[in-house]
């Protein structure tokens, strides 16, 4: 009987198909043509209802429950209550939300004064609502109330994170277990029935074990085809919410090129609960590796658990495997900025059984775009608490600030699109001086002025070299020219740079030129410098790299993973991410060092190193060692630096 019922089953789904087909092969071109994959347009072309929520104010939006006019500053800054004192054996908050807290207070973003805040986040833990897990928070409401009024303010501009919501039987969504009023709700497994779209933030599912901080790996290898095609490795839950889907992947399965492993080992009473196909399905799970499985997959399966959301989905990212989303409500995490058609591919539960046709219609070339796209985006946004933290903070300022500059797009840099410009590129040439006044500066305007494509000239004009002067041309006619006037010789100032660059549209997307009075290179090798950027704007092009390691920093000419800016060009969108990436402090102090691990982090590149002329200050190495060592020191798998063996001529 059951047998004939699992073929009754295949019939019923091959003739689904065929109709399917029959309407339109539109829906399955995705994965032939760089078009998305279609099976995204089931889900997001619909309507989602408003549904009334048991929590909070269901009818919230940026304009009626946000206040504008506390974010009224150039910058975002968000204030986090002080930790309660807590007696011995009181409930600690759970290590996921102590690296949240952790990453906002370190944050370039974090502010002590609740007076300057646009936003606040709570001390209290409210990522696990479910009752009966052990980092359930009681009497949260009473704690709320205990909250200075002022600040609390009925929650307006407060941001709430939660992973998990609600408990057994239903794990109801709307279920948090306390008022959040205006609050915005950063939630991971959300529904689109009753998300508030435009204020609540979809929020990722991450494993407590998610680092802090991340570093780069190194060690994967994307491919076009995987011995896998599709592959699955997980609890089918043999009774409850969730189990539906997971309970037709045997259908799937073929050891060869999809295996579908499922386990019933789930709570202490699955016993009670397991069919005739546990046993088999137990051992055979047992026999395959976890994350082997993933890397050698093409797609992953990531079906819904018992809430909408999947760790799986993140763990595929990470892996190089295209997630197949089998989730009908799930907002997926943070797609209010990312086009997660170009790294994932949707299918609607019911279509679980065409699973293995849709991922065979992929061509190699959109599989291996998928993977790149999936890679970048979990390194940019997922691959750490702190980026993951930052992502949301910055997506809710995104709304605030529609008018300036703002790091979040569909592009994973939001100035990426400028990278492959057929036009010329603006060139702004940023001159450090000395101390004293001679020649030299003369003789360095004289050389950058005979550099084609010069739009503007910054010179750093250090206080012990007396006045600057005002309404000078220095022999530029046509090149504006700004003086920015610093403390000393050494002050290269980025972020004002990036500022100063920013204001001005015409030099968005311009090749920054970092040059000295000092430098001995030519117009020649300047413009040779300059070549290889348009080559590869995406990196920090310099004449000087550095091989930087635990033990020290040392010039080498053969292999480099730090860029000096002594004279070395970079794309201007970097230099308004940094205060982004990292404190001002460290910036100002350590701009090479800043400049290199940002780049590097962002796009997974190593500096371009074009054979220049040797430094002799061997001091700026001591200094140099000093900065990375600093920098490391937020980063406990080791600081995101990529190396190059690659030297251009």
């Amino acid at each position: 009987m059951k047998t004939r019922w699992r073929y009754a089953l295949l019939v019923s789904a091959i003739l689904i198909y065929g109709g399917m087909m029959m309407k339109g092969r539109e829906w399955m071109r995705g994965g032939r043509e760089e078009g998305r994959p279609s099976a995204f347009d089931e889900m997001d072309d619909t309507p989602v209802p408003n549904v009334q929520r048991k929590i909070g104010d269901s009818r919230c939006s940026m304009a009626s429950c946000f206040d504008f006019t506390k974010c009224e500053a150039d910058r975002l800054k968000v204030y986090v209550y002080p930790d309660a004192v807590r007696t011995e054996g009181e409930q600690t908050s759970s290590e996921a939300y102590t690296k949240i807290v952790q990453s906002i207070r370190e944050s370039p973003f974090y502010t002590s004064n609740a007076s300057e805040a646009c936003l606040f986040v709570l001390s209290i833990d409210t990522t696990d609502r479910d009752k009966i897990s052990e980092n359930y928070v009681r009497d949260v409401s009473a704690l709320i109330s205990s909250l200075p009024s002022e600040i609390w303010n009925g929650g307006t501009n407060h941001v709430i994170f939660n992973l998990y919501h609600g408990t057994f039987p239903d794990y109801a969504a709307e279920h948090l277990g306390f008022d959040t009023g205006r609050a915005i709700v950063a939630r991971a497994s959300a529904s689109a029935q009753n998300f508030r779209h435009g204020f609540d933030v979809s929020f990722p599912l991450f494993h407590k074990e998610h680092p802090i901080r991340d570093s780069i790996e190194r060690a994967f290898t994307l491919r076009d085809r995987d011995p896998i095609l599709v592959s699955f490795k997980g609890k089918r839950y043999v009774y409850g919410i969730g189990s539906e889907t997971r309970d037709s992947l045997h259908h799937l399965h073929n050891p060869e090129r999809t295996p579908m492993l499922t386990t019933c080992r789930h709570n202490n009473d699955w016993q009670a609960h397991q069919d005739e196909r546990c046993e088999r399905d137990n051992e055979e799970y047992d026999r395959w590796d976890y994350e082997t499985l993933m890397v050698n997959s093409t797609f992953c399966l990531t079906p819904r658990g018992r809430r909408l959301g999947s760790f799986r989905f993140l763990e595929s990212l990470r892996a190089g495997c295209i997630p197949i989303v089998l989730s009908d409500d799930w907002k997926l995490p943070f797609d209010e900025f990312i086009d997660w058609p170009a790294a994932a591919v949707r299918v609607p539960e019911k279509n679980v059984l065409l699973v293995n046709d849709i991922a065979s219609s992929f061509s190699p070339s959109k599989i291996l775009k998928m993977k790149q796209r999936g890679r970048l985006l979990y390194h940019r946004y997922f691959a750490s608490v702190e980026k993951i933290a930052m992502a949301t903070l910055e997506l809710i300022w995104s709304r605030l600030n529609l008018n300036r500059f703002s790091p979040l797009s569909n592009q994973l840099l939001p100035f990426e699109t400028t990278f492959k410009s057929s036009s010329p590129r603006p060139i702004v040439v940023v001159i450090s001086t000395g101390d004293r006044l001679n020649s030299r500066l003369q003789r360095a305007i004289e050389t950058i002025g005979k550099v084609q494509g010069v739009r503007e000239i910054i010179i750093l004009w250090p206080s012990t070299r007396g006045s600057p002067p005002i309404g000078a041309d220095m022999g530029m006619n046509g090149v504006e020219i700004t003086i920015v006037e610093t403390e000393n010789q050494s002050d290269l100032p980025l972020e004002e740079i990036g500022r100063l660059i920013e204001k001005k549209n015409e030099l968005r997307g311009s090749a920054v030129l970092f040059y000295s009075d000092r430098s001995s290179e030519s117009e020649k090798e300047i413009s040779h410098l300059l070549s290889v950027f348009s080559q590869l704007p995406h990196t920090l092009v310099s004449n000087h790299g550095i091989e930087y390691s635990v033990n020290g920093a040392s010039h080498s000419s053969t292999f480099a993973n730090v860029a000096l800016l002594h004279t070395a060009v970079v794309h201007s969108g970097y230099l308004s991410f940094l205060p982004l990436f990292l404190p001002s402090s460290l910036i100002s102090s350590c701009p090479s060092a800043s400049l290199s691990t940002l780049i590097s982090s962002l796009s997974l590149s190593p500096p371009s190193i074009v054979v220049g002329h040797r430094l002799e200050q061997q001091w700026n190495l001591i200094n140099l060692t000093d900065c990375l060592n600093l920098i490391s020191k937020r980063y406990p798998l080791g600081i995101p630096l990529v190396a190059n063996n690659v030297v251009f001529q």
